[in-house]
């Protein structure tokens, strides 16, 4: 990926692992803490949760155990120049225990130790499934030492053709890219409160979604129709109560035996037009997920300052090999 004068490859192995009957040693990282609180609302195009309350930490360096489905990970920290700093990091997952029919609950901890800090992360997750009726409340809550509390929760509930998604933060827990650098979505905001309803009907794929209620209030829709089994066709448009923008696009979706092709757009009234397109395919290389992609931040070289994706847009291959 780059700009018209730069290309940069960048080739990362992403898990390794040693495995056993019903047990593993992950050797690439500890096990992060748990992000149970996630629901559709506040995930972005690649599935990342957009807010997560870790600790302000990434993935952290050590190994990761599982052993009957559950999951322990352990990190350090350190620092040759500075050898009275660290930081020690601890997590534990259960795997997913039904308590009665349809009834399931599972839980997550982790802890941090460092020379300036301390701290605890809980995670619990219940659900519960019957008939046409799923219902999903989870919640991570984080405590630091120095007397912060945060927390974030998440309800994902379905009925027949009918979706409800409610997410709530006590304050922005950015997800950090692959630099260790937080990706604002909400900037300084607290209280975060999003909200979005969906439905089919009669074919239509109805998406109502107002995101951050109580500060910025971003509210879109989007309706998708399928065509055929392979095409799918979408119109979208949205307006935000705090930023007084508004934008309306589209996109088209065409998925065959082979490959998925992709192509979206979107105008705003800042004079901002965005544009993405992209091909993936999992079945041209045995174990191996290959995809192209283009993604434009400002087609039209309207807005100032510096872009994900730069002005004229920045074209991406990858290969995620599994073996």
């Amino acid at each position: 990926e780059g700009d018209a004068d730069e290309f940069v490859a960048n080739v990362e192995i992403t898990s390794a692992k040693i495995i056993g009957d019903n047990w593993y040693v992950g050797i690439l990282g500890a096990l992060g803490a748990p992000n149970f609180a996630a629901t559709a609302i506040e995930l972005n195009d690649d599935g990342d949760s957009e807010l997560d309350l870790t600790f302000g930490l990434d993935k952290p360096a050590g190994v990761a155990v599982g052993f009957s489905d559950f999951e322990f990970g352990l990190g350090f920290f350190g620092s040759y120049d500075d050898p009275a700093a660290y930081d020690l990091y601890v997590s534990a997952v259960t795997p997913e225990f039904e308590f009665a029919d349809g009834l399931t609950g599972q839980f997550g901890l982790a802890g941090l130790l460092a020379d300036d800090a301390m701290g605890v992360f809980g995670s619990v997750k219940v659900g519960f499934a019957q008939d046409d009726l799923s219902v999903s409340l989870a919640s991570d809550i984080q405590y630091i030492k120095d007397g912060s509390f945060d927390a974030e929760v998440a309800l994902a509930a379905s009925y027949d053709f009918l979706t409800l998604d409610v997410y709530y933060a006590t304050s922005e827990f950015p997800l950090l890219d692959d630099n260790d650098d937080p990706i604002d979505v909400y900037p300084g905001a607290e209280n975060i409160l999003s909200v979005q309803l969906g439905a089919v009907i009669e074919g239509f794929d109805i998406t109502v979604t107002g995101k951050d209620l109580v500060n910025t209030t971003d509210l879109s829709a989007e309706v998708a129709y399928a065509l055929s089994d392979e095409l799918t066709v979408s119109v979208k448009g949205g307006y935000s109560l705090g930023t007084e923008v508004w934008f309306a696009g589209g996109g088209v979706e065409y998925a065959a035996d082979m490959f998925t092709a992709k192509l979206d757009g979107s105008y705003y009234s800042t004079k901002q037009l965005k544009l993405s397109a992209s091909v993936e395919s999992d079945k041209l290389v045995d174990g191996a997920t290959l995809s192209l992609g283009y993604a434009a931040d400002d087609v039209l070289g309207n807005v100032s300052g510096d872009l994900d994706n730069g002005h004229l847009g920045a074209i991406t291959a990858k290969a995620v090999i599994a073996f």
